[in-house]
C-alpha cells in the first residue's frame, strides 16, 4: 500500500462533517449573527450594546474558524504526489 492508497483511504473514511468542518462553522457563525442583528435591532437596546455583541460574535466566529480542525480535502492525494514527483524528481529518479 503506497502513500496514495493511505489518503485516499483517510479522505474517504472521514465523516462528511469533518470533511465541512470549516464550512460549517461559518454557516453556525453566520446565522447567529443574522438573529441577533435580527433580534438586536428590532428591539429598544442600545446601538453600542447591539453592535458591541456583533463585535463578540464575529470575535467568536474568528476563534471557532481558527479552533476548528480541519478534516483531509479529496484532492490532498494528489497535492502529495506531485510534491512528491518533484522532490523525487530532483534528488533520486533515475535517467
Amino acid at each position: 500500500m503506497d502513500i496514495n492508497d493511505l489518503l485516499r483511504s483517510a479522505v474517504e473514511s472521514q465523516p462528511w462533517w469533518k470533511k465541512y468542518s470549516n464550512t460549517i462553522t461559518t454557516v453556525y457563525f453566520t446565522l447567529l449573527h443574522l438573529a441577533w442583528l435580527t433580534l438586536g435591532l428590532g428591539t429598544e437596546l442600545p446601538e453600542p450594546v447591539v453592535y458591541s455583541i456583533t463585535a463578540v460574535i464575529a470575535v467568536g466566529n474568528i476563534l471557532g474558524i481558527k479552533g476548528t480542525k480541519n478534516g483531509i480535502p479529496d484532492d490532498i492525494a494528489d497535492q502529495v504526489q506531485v510534491q512528491l514527483d518533484e522532490y523525487v524528481g530532483k534528488h533520486r529518479r533515475a535517467d
